[in-house]
């Protein structure tokens, strides 16, 4: 008795040496995991004069989360500060310590979704604008600023115009900002560098 005739599978088989890309495996490119809060901070801090780049979601909000949580640790070393020696500079100096790695990971941030960092940096220069406009009307009284009721007592109406519009502009982006930063990677390589997440 003869064997019966067994058709074997066909197996697509790839010559050694070729690849297939993500289009003709029909897999897309693979997300590295989230970064941690630890490896987050320490990549922040690691770039931080650097404006170039990308940096995922991840990078970003875990760094977001940071900011808030020394700025509440100073505000509360400040709160003591007050009644001990009637001082107060953690705040202040937390604020000047953070802005530039905060400010740059944000220009990356909108790098990694293919935009440009100047739409950060505009928001910046129009609330800068909006408090250098404030200052110049009031006389250069920089406890003005500290005051918000003594700002508008001093100021006439089409001066608080003059200096409302450039901060609303700047509200307007930092909306924007925040809408972008929520985007997933550009999965891929674009103009400004290689994708910090998908492989």
């Amino acid at each position: 008795m003869e064997p019966k005739n067994e058709q074997k599978p066909v197996v697509n088989q790839i010559p050694a040496g070729a690849t297939m890309s993500h289009h003709q495996s029909g897999v897309g490119p693979q997300g590295r995991p989230i970064l941690s809060f630890g490896e987050a901070v320490k990549i922040c801090f690691k770039k931080y004069f650097d404006f170039t780049g990308r940096a995922r979601r991840s990078e970003y909000w875990w760094f977001v989360l940071f900011i808030c949580l020394v700025r509440m640790v100073c505000s509360f070393i400040d709160s003591i500060l007050i009644f001990a020696v009637d001082m107060k500079f953690m705040d202040a100096a937390s604020c000047v310590l953070l802005f530039i790695p905060s400010m740059a990971v944000v220009f990356r941030r909108l790098h990694d979704i293919g935009r440009s960092g100047w739409w950060s940096g505009v928001s910046y220069i129009l609330l800068a604008i909006s408090i250098l406009s404030v200052l110049f009307m009031a006389g250069f009284d920089f406890g003005v600023l500290m005051d918000n009721e003594s700002m508008f007592r001093t100021l006439s109406g089409t001066q608080r115009m003059i200096a409302l519009l450039p901060f609303i502009g700047g509200l307007v982006l930092c909306f924007v900002i925040l809408v972008f930063s929520l985007l997933d990677s550009d999965k891929g390589e674009n103009k400004y560098g290689p994708s910090p997440k998908y492989q």
